[in-house]
């Protein structure tokens, strides 16, 4: 037989309780059979094109593979004990989590063919792992019949070039003609949107919004008509998919929001901000308006941070390694193109053209050469990290254009101005070779989106993205220039060496636009000492770092709000400790009180409810609350208590976490302690203390005045001989017991009233007759009581009230 082991351990136990190989055997065959089954499904999908699903129906796919998989391995009750199955079901667990919620029992929003397919082969590789003697009614294959890659399939195809309308291919017609029919790609339109080419993929998910991971050749077109998403058709060269397209399709019917355009208010299928067709990197998409409001606010005030990686000619001296370039732009939009450039003042704008201040934050990364493009001389590149503060059309490739303009002759004898492949802003020629030769789109990828937390404004949510494999394919076709990467870091040590601003920007990675500040704006520079101050308490404070303020260690997000707090308020001493307090101290505190809140959720939510109560769940809005056999409806969880006396309930604290409150829903009554006896009266009795002895109370039934020593019961008043109460036993569910005041005899039978003289007696065999002790009377019959003749209507007498009593 099976060693057995109870549900309520966890997988570690269960390992620890597991039987030996010889007697926790089970039959492993049913499930290859149903995992082969799925392996091929899914291969097809893929084989096919088909990488991506509507989220409903990957969700049916997937809780379908879920339950036919336990049921292979947990079939009925008994075999839910068995600790072998058990552990190995776990192991299956975790191999779906990628894409599959144990706990919700739910698909994962980010779930796709290609994620599914990796699971099934962790699990192939699971089962193929097992003894032979596991193997009963399938043989065990030599070796797994698929690879952890997933199928290759081929590039979705852009529309294709139209020939001219003499034939010829000149003229008029030559190029990429999307209103030709000639040139409609099916696959690229409503029918073909599983099949496109590397989708988007999910860096974070929260409550109200994602950030989706955007490939290149991914386009962000927000038509005013939804029906120009049925016929969509890129206008580009080459083009895999439409980003806003792929969202609506996937989880508009979950989120109605995606499927609103309002251009007056910023709508647009809930995307919030878009990149460049050849630019790779994080894009926010919002699911609700709530959100997309608290997000738009911080978006227009600049309070994103956005970082980009870019390689551009030639090669930036190193005392220019980094700076600030604020400057006009201006944006001329021709057809569904538009090209910028920089301008000397603002000029007015008119249709098709717009003017406005751009400011561009950058610092160099790596230095790179390459001999083969010019036999004369190498030519230079320079790795730059940028971040924008503001958000314009081709922003960071006009400003490090005009950048290498300005600085000339300084990056380098011949080289171009401006980004590696960049065919708006550099010579033709210059970009088809660098086409070529290094990479095959623009070289400009965001790496980290980054903002407060709309749903916890005390810590920061931040999204990095790593360079993608063809940026990284460039990099290695150039060699990196070692004097030159060894030139910049000395020079970085020795300014930082002589200035402490240099120094503490240095260490905590802030921006040049801080770093300008400190250094060279009038109010800092005539208040050296409060400068001191700030740097000195925000490092105190600091440390080595706040990974949980900073962005990816970049403490610029969080340096700028306290240096703008500390400006506004005049630089004092308490406006630098206050500034400090809210952005630092405050948060931090924050956090601490989410985590132990959620801590307390997690070891509530995962202890048994008491007796009657079952968790339920609102069909409208998913509130989660708590449901007793009486009816009673509670928001806050209950929590199991043996001890409890009856009718009480003992619910977890929401604003304390770890705390308790106690209820009585007969009485609606709550205590923040734990309820006593005296707390659970009986309706119609109080409780009076004894004015000589504090330690001694007694019970009054205010409608009688009847009184008694112990505690009363619940129910109507008894009958019952003088002397005689009947108490509550102190025990929670204790069964109520007789006690005498005068003789201190207590029995849980009723004692009778009898007349005067009578007594009850037993006999040596248990029966029972009644005694009369002056006449020596005895008989079986219980005497009568003769009761006096009431005149009019009896009052009820209150006690009365001696020395030793108060009430």
């Amino acid at each position: 037989s099976f060693r057995q082991c109870p549900w309520g351990v966890d997988a570690t136990s269960r390992r620890a309780m597991a039987p030996t190989a010889a007697v926790a055997i089970f039959d492993v065959g049913p499930f290859w059979a149903e995992l082969e089954k799925m392996m091929k499904f899914v291969r097809e999908r893929l084989k096919f094109g088909q990488t991506d699903i509507e989220s409903a129906k990957m969700n049916g796919h997937l809780t379908t593979a879920y339950q036919t998989l336990r049921s292979q391995v947990i079939k009925d009750e008994k075999e839910a004990t068995v600790a072998s199955r058990l552990c190995f079901w776990d192991d299956c667990k975790k191999a779906l989590d990628p894409v599959f919620d144990s706990k919700a029992k739910a698909a994962r929003g980010s779930a796709n063919f290609e994620d599914f397919y990796r699971c099934l082969h962790t699990l192939q590789t699971l089962v193929f792992d097992k003894p032979v003697e596991f193997w009963k009614t399938e043989v065990k294959p030599v070796k797994p019949p698929y690879t952890d890659a997933p199928p290759e399939r081929a590039r979705s195809r852009s529309p294709r070039r139209v020939p001219g309308r003499n034939g010829s291919g000149k003229g008029r017609g030559k190029g990429w003609d999307a209103k030709s029919p000639k040139a409609l790609d099916p696959k690229m339109g409503k029918q073909g949107i599983w099949l496109w080419r590397n989708p988007p993929r999910p860096l974070y998910e929260g409550p109200g919004f994602w950030i989706f991971y955007k490939q290149a050749y991914w386009v962000c077109e927000t038509p005013k008509d939804k029906t120009e998403f049925d016929t969509f058709q890129p206008v580009y060269k080459q083009v895999d998919g439409n980003l806003t397209m792929w969202i609506r399709e996937k989880y508009a019917k979950e989120y109605p929001f995606l499927d609103v355009y309002d251009m007056r208010q910023g709508m647009q299928y809930g995307l919030l901000n878009r990149l460049d067709r050849e630019t790779s990197g994080p894009v926010v998409v919002v699911k609700d308006e709530k959100t997309f409001r608290q997000l738009k606010r911080t978006r227009d005030c600049h309070d994103w941070h956005k970082e980009y990686l870019c390689l551009v000619h030639g090669k930036i001296p190193k005392e220019n390694w980094q700076g600030v370039l604020e400057d006009w732009i201006q944006v001329k939009e021709q057809g569904s193109s538009a090209t910028s450039k920089v301008v000397d003042r603002w000029m007015p704008s008119s249709y098709g053209e717009k003017c406005n201040y751009a400011t561009t934050l950058y610092q160099v990364q790596d230095y790179y050469t390459r001999r083969d493009l010019r036999p004369s001389q190498p030519c230079h590149f320079t790795l730059v990290k940028v971040r924008i503060v503001t958000g314009m059309r081709h922003q960071i490739r006009v400003h490090m254009s005009h950048l290498l303009k300005t600085l000339g002759s300084k990056i380098g004898e011949g080289e171009a101005p401006g980004l590696v492949s960049d065919f708006l802003y550099l010579p033709k020629r210059v970009s088809a070779e660098d086409q070529e030769k290094v990479c095959e789109r623009v070289f400009l990828h965001e790496r980290m989106l980054g903002m407060w937390d709309p749903e916890d404004n005390s810590r920061t949510v931040c999204a990095m993205a790593p360079l993608p494999q063809e940026l990284e394919e460039a990099l290695s076709k150039l060699k990196r220039d070692e004097a030159a990467a060894a030139e910049l870091k000395q020079y970085q040590e020795e300014v930082a060496r002589d200035d402490p601003v240099e120094a503490f920007c240095r260490k905590y990675k802030i921006g040049p636009r801080d770093l300008r500040e400190l250094k060279e704006n009038d109010f800092w520079v005539h208040r050296p000492h409060e400068r001191t101050e700030v740097m000195r308490s925000f490092e105190e404070q600091a440390g080595d770092g706040l990974p949980s303020l900073s962005m990816d260690g970049d403490h610029s997000f969080l340096f700028e709000g306290i240096r703008k707090d500390v400006e506004q308020a005049g630089a004092s001493w308490w406006s630098i400790k206050d500034a400090l307090r809210r952005h630092i101290d405050d948060r931090l505190w924050e956090q601490q009180w989410r985590e132990g809140q959620q801590e307390a959720q997690e070891a509530t939510s995962a202890e048994p409810l008491p007796p009657g109560w079952r968790r339920m769940e609102s069909g409208v809005d998913g509130e989660v609350f708590y449901l007793h056999e009486s009816g009673l409806r509670e928001r806050r969880r209950p929590v199991p208590d043996p001890d409890l006396l009856e009718g009480w309930v003992k619910l977890a604290c929401e604003s304390r976490p770890g705390e308790f409150i106690y209820y009585n829903a007969a009485e609606r009554n709550t205590l923040a302690t734990r309820p006593t006896l005296q707390d659970n009266l009986p309706p119609g009795w109080m409780c009076c203390k004894s004015r000589q002895d504090a330690g001694k109370v007694y019970y009054v039934h205010k409608a009688t005045g009847t009184t008694q020593l112990g505690m009363p019961c619940a129910g109507p008043l008894e009958d019952l001989p003088p002397g005689w109460e009947k108490v509550a036993s102190s025990k929670p569910g204790g069964q109520p017991f007789y006690f005498n005041r005068d003789t201190g005899a207590s029995q849980h039978e009723k004692p009778e009233v009898l007349p005067p003289g009578w007594r009850r007696v037993v006999s040596t065999r248990g029966r029972v007759f009644y005694w009369h002790e002056e006449t020596q009377k005895s008989q079986f019959d219980k005497p009568r009581v003769r009761l006096p003749e009431a005149e009019g209507t009896a009052v009820p007498v209150t006690p009365p009230m001696d020395d030793s009593m108060e009430g």
